[in-house]
């Protein structure tokens, strides 16, 4: 059997299997912004309220679980540590409580002028 054949499949095996790994590990490291927007979505929803529906206030707990964090670290230079550290709870409910909070402005505004 000759080797080049045999060195290319190898290669190409291990380019695949790297790449699998990265993937799966871009998938499973999204799955902790996922659940911390999750119960940031829903304790904005309930400090301010909401009627933007379960998806909706999932998407802005989200955009605001990673938006709280560096509101945090940058106007406040409080360190926001660890995926399910409390820090970073507190940080992604205050950063979806201010975008949800301004998505209803903009929302009544709307209403206004129509």
């Amino acid at each position: 059997m000759p080797v080049v054949p045999l060195v290319g499949f190898i290669l190409v095996a291990i380019v695949a299997i790297w790449m699998l790994l990265a993937i799966t590990h871009a998938v499973f490291s999204l799955i902790p912004i996922l659940l911390i927007g999750l119960i940031a979505g829903w304790a904005a929803s309930k400090l301010v309220g909401s009627r933007f529906g379960l998806l909706g206030t999932t998407v802005i707990g989200i955009v605001g679980s990673l938006i709280g964090p560096v509101l945090f670290s940058s106007l406040l230079h409080i360190y926001v540590g660890g995926r399910f550290g409390i820090t970073n709870i507190i940080a992604s409910v205050v950063g979806a409580t201010l975008l949800l909070a301004i998505a209803r402005v903009t929302e009544n505004r709307r209403a206004l002028h129509y």
